[in-house]
């Protein structure tokens, strides 16, 4: 009688086991399937990113704008270019603009780090290498004319927009009739050996970051 009792306990013990084993898959095969289902199902919405230049109401893809000068001399009216910087994304975008290019008759000035490594390659050694301090100092001091850049905003918010604009005067009267006459001299030579190239040409880089 106590054989049969304990075989009866023992086939109660090994069911038991057997039922707690097949609960245990199926939670775990569930659980598999839950943590599948939700990974292979999940959406992640990344922003957009669009920033769109234009140049007298066209689009344009280039982020260097040249301002080109064919005929520079005291008294002339101002030349400028503006570009418009809309952003049309869904992020604020931070908005710079550097002159990373200058060149005055034969004197060719940029900034080399602000150069591509597409660009870098095409120089010629011909060119003097400064800084953006210099580039700013220099047009600032070293000529009779001015050559300017300007943004109208750093910060550009989703659906704004801002101008950059460069531009190019020459004063008749500066009170600097030294710089005005080496200058219009040298001008007058150039023209007379590179003719239909332009004077002066400044490069202007934006980045919408």
């Amino acid at each position: 009688m106590k054989r049969r009792e304990r075989r009866r306990k023992r086939r109660l013990k090994l069911r038991t086991l057997f039922m707690l084993s097949l609960t245990l898959i199926f939670n775990t095969y569930a659980w598999f399937l839950y943590v599948t289902t939700v990974s292979t199902n999940m959406q992640v919405h990344v922003d957009a990113w669009s920033v769109n230049f234009e140049v007298d109401g066209t689009a344009i893809e280039e982020k260097e704008f040249p301002l080109i000068i064919d005929h520079a001399y005291p008294g002339m009216e101002d030349v400028e270019k503006t570009v418009t910087v809309k952003n049309t994304g869904e992020k604020d975008a931070e908005l710079t603009s550097k002159m990373v290019k200058l060149r005055i008759l034969n004197d060719v000035y940029i900034v080399e780090d602000e150069l591509t490594p597409e660009q870098k390659a095409q120089l010629t050694g011909t060119e003097t290498k400064i800084t953006s301090e210099e580039m700013e100092r220099m047009l600032n001091e070293d000529f009779p004319f001015k050559v300017t850049a300007n943004c109208t905003a750093t910060e550009l918010a989703v659906n704004g927009e801002a101008n950059v604009s460069m531009k190019f005067s020459w004063q008749y009267d500066n009170n600097n009739d030294e710089l005005d006459t080496k200058y219009g001299v040298d001008s007058y030579n150039y023209y007379k050996n590179n003719e239909g190239k332009p004077a002066i040409e400044a490069v202007i880089k934006i980045k919408a970051q």
